[in-house]
């Protein structure tokens, strides 16, 4: 499969992510978690303040009984129409994430794919099931087993924004990583 991201800014990631010692990325995941989730305010650029740390959002599944821990991308992660190319600050981003993942037990990760209600629901289901699948391509390229790597494509069904506005729709053509705990 292709990879939608810039190979020199791949290959710019990886030694980054070889190269640097982990505890120069910080605390675990656990302690990291807070501005990571949704409600973070960041700024144009997708920077999230240090003081804006929300609690974790975390799901416990009864039938499945396993724990989930919803990992918001601070608007990193929104694609253009019609796109589901990642940009570098996604790809920026999902490196941090990756970082702080090798610190935690974790049994698996799930990335959910979205688009808003512009073009036809079958359209919108196919581009976000790519669209998580390029973000699991990229943690694969980081060394993750794809076995713990599972993509949704959920289409325009469930949006995260109001889709009549220019803004909402632009929020919706995004991935939601979330984080099976073990």
């Amino acid at each position: 499969m292709m990879m939608r991201i810039s190979k020199l800014y791949c290959r710019a990631l990886i030694v980054a992510l070889i190269m640097l010692p982990l505890h120069v990325w910080g605390d675990s995941l656990n302690a990291n978690m807070g501005k990571m989730v949704s409600g973070a305010a960041a700024d144009r650029d997708g920077c999230v303040a240090d003081d804006a740390t929300p609690a974790p959002t975390e799901y416990f599944d009864e039938a499945t009984g396993l724990h989930y821990t919803k990992v918001s991308l601070d608007d990193a992660i929104l694609f253009d129409s019609r796109s589901c190319d990642l940009n570098g600050r996604a790809c920026k981003e999902l490196l941090r994430i990756a970082v702080e993942l090798r610190e935690v037990p974790f049994a698996g990760i799930v990335i959910y794919g979205s688009a808003d209600d512009t073009e036809s629901r079958d359209y919108a289901v196919e581009l976000s099931r790519e669209r998580a699948e390029v973000v699991r391509d990229y943690f694969v390229a980081l060394g993750f087993s794809e076995e713990l790597l599972s993509v949704v494509g959920l289409g325009c069904d469930y949006p995260v924004a109001d889709n009549s506005t220019l803004e909402g729709r632009a929020r919706n053509r995004c991935v939601e990583v979330y984080i099976v705990r073990s």
